[in-house]
């Protein structure tokens, strides 16, 4: 995305260390310096939350990144509803 590496993947997360703290879920994005291996997980932004997941980034005709994910997950109490619009996505923030 605009020359930086990204990593994406769905999950719920523990964002708060703190004991009785809820899981945020949804997909995460982070940033790749280097090799692939030296991802730190735990930098990683929520960009999209539940009900999205398996986001991926792609490129709209303007060749500007966007993100499509799919809507509910499965196993879950969101029922699956089909994928989103194209929401603009950068490095520094989440969709809009």
């Amino acid at each position: 995305m605009g020359g930086e590496k990204v990593l994406l993947f769905c999950g719920p997360r523990r964002t708060d260390k703190r004991q009785g703290a809820a899981d945020a879920s949804g997909v995460w994005m982070v940033s790749v310096r280097g090799e692939l291996g030296d991802v730190r997980v735990d930098d990683a932004q929520l960009i999209a939350g539940t009900p999205l997941y398996a986001g991926r980034i792609v490129h709209d005709r303007s060749g500007t990144p966007v993100l499509l994910a799919f809507i509910g997950a499965p196993g879950s109490e969101h029922e699956l509803a089909g994928i989103t619009d194209p929401m603009a996505v950068t490095t520094e923030s989440s969709v809009s």
